[in-house]
Order: structure tokens, then C-alpha cells, then sequence
């Protein structure tokens, strides 16, 4: 259990990534290059830039939601290197703080079909993450 928690704190921030790599494959060829990264260790732009794609966001939109998450990952990097000795218990109770955080932010900058569909994806996302965790016969 204690190992599983700081993934699971990692992975909770990951979501609006994950979701949307998540979401059906494109049609399109993909545009990322062989060693870019993908998922938690992306950079706010290309998460920004991923979410514009998935949830056609307009161009102020895409700002706000890049400037949403610069500013989490600073208090996010802020905060792990001000409590290094943290247990795992206040580390996934910060992480889930930050979670709320996000999800407040991007409710109040998407349009309510948008952020449905970045709720339908969420969803999608957690049952491929338990179905990934339930043992195979």
C-alpha cells in the first residue's frame, strides 16, 4: 500500500493528460517525436497544446489552461522541495488539493460541453487504469 501511494499521487495530477491520450486514437499521424514525453512529465504548453486539440479550445482558452498549470506545477515543485520528509499520507493529501485546484480552474475556464467531455474522458481513463490493476486470468 505504501508504495501504490505515491504513484497514485503522481498519477492524479496526470489526469487531464492521461485523459486525453486516453481518448479514441486519432485519425491523424501522430505528431510527436520518438523520446518526447508524454503523460505526467509533460510540459504545461504540451498539455495545454493536447487539451486544445482533444477539447478544440480557443486560443484564450489554451492560455488560461497553460497558465493554470505552470502555476500548479510551480506550487506542486514548491511544496516537494519545502517537505521532503513528508509521509506519503500528506504528500497524496496535497496532491489531491492540487487535483481539486485543477479541476476548479478548468471548470471555470471550459464551456460546459467541453468540460463534460473532459469528465467523459476522466472517467474513461480511471476504468482503463482498473481494468490495467485487476489480475488476468
Amino acid at each position: 500500500m505504501k508504495r501504490l501511494l505515491p504513484g497514485l499521487m503522481i498519477l492524479g495530477l496526470a489526469f487531464p493528460l492521461i485523459s486525453a491520450a486516453a481518448q479514441q486514437p486519432d485519425r491523424n499521424p501522430p505528431t510527436q517525436q520518438w523520446g518526447q514525453r508524454r503523460g505526467p512529465g509533460m510540459s504545461p504548453e504540451a498539455q495545454a497544446a493536447r487539451l486544445k486539440d482533444r477539447l478544440k479550445l480557443t486560443d484564450e482558452q489554451t492560455e488560461k489552461v497553460k497558465a493554470l498549470l505552470q502555476k500548479l506545477q510551480q506550487e506542486r515543485a514548491t511544496w516537494l522541495q519545502n517537505n521532503p520528509q513528508a509521509t506519503p499520507e500528506e504528500r497524496r493529501a496535497e496532491m489531491q488539493k492540487l487535483m481539486k485546484e485543477r479541476n476548479d480552474g478548468l471548470k471555470e475556464i471550459l464551456t460546459p460541453d467541453q468540460w463534460k467531455q473532459y469528465q467523459q474522458e476522466m472517467e474513461q481513463m480511471r476504468m482503463r487504469m482498473r481494468e490495467r490493476r485487476e489480475p488476468r486470468p
